[in-house]
């Protein structure tokens, strides 16, 4: 008899408003923990991505830098690399500059006709 009311007690104590209160408190702050670990995770993962994908780039460029450092080590690539920033030529060489012809606007060209006559032509209507 005193074990049923042992139990009663126990259980008119943890099903009263202030235990439910602290049970629900404690519930929520669990929550928020693994919310807060969850988002952390989901942060961490776009580091690993973005981490991943600067590395496949910085691959890439070492490997376009060592091919450049290979072809820079034989004479026709020093030769090339030095035509290029330096637009130079060797002796011996022609070079030829092809200019495009220059077309003006016809609002700019002057006409060799006087003022008077373009006045004149202007009013007539030619």
């Amino acid at each position: 008899m005193q074990e049923l009311q042992n139990r009663q007690k126990l259980k008119k104590l943890l099903y009263s408003w202030p235990s439910l209160i602290i049970l629900v408190l404690i519930t929520l702050l669990l929550a928020r923990g693994a919310s807060g670990v969850m988002y952390k995770e989901h942060l961490s993962a776009k580091k690993i991505e973005n981490l991943e994908t600067e590395a496949k780039d910085l691959e890439e460029r070492r490997v376009l830098v060592a091919n450049n450092i290979e072809r820079l080590k034989t004479e026709e690539g020093v030769v090339e690399e030095i035509r290029r920033k330096f637009n130079v030529i060797r002796g011996g060489e022609n070079l030829a500059i092809v200019i495009d012809e220059k077309v003006e606007a016809s609002s700019t060209k002057e006409s060799k006709e006087s003022w008077i006559k373009r006045f004149w032509s202007a009013i007539i209507g030619k």
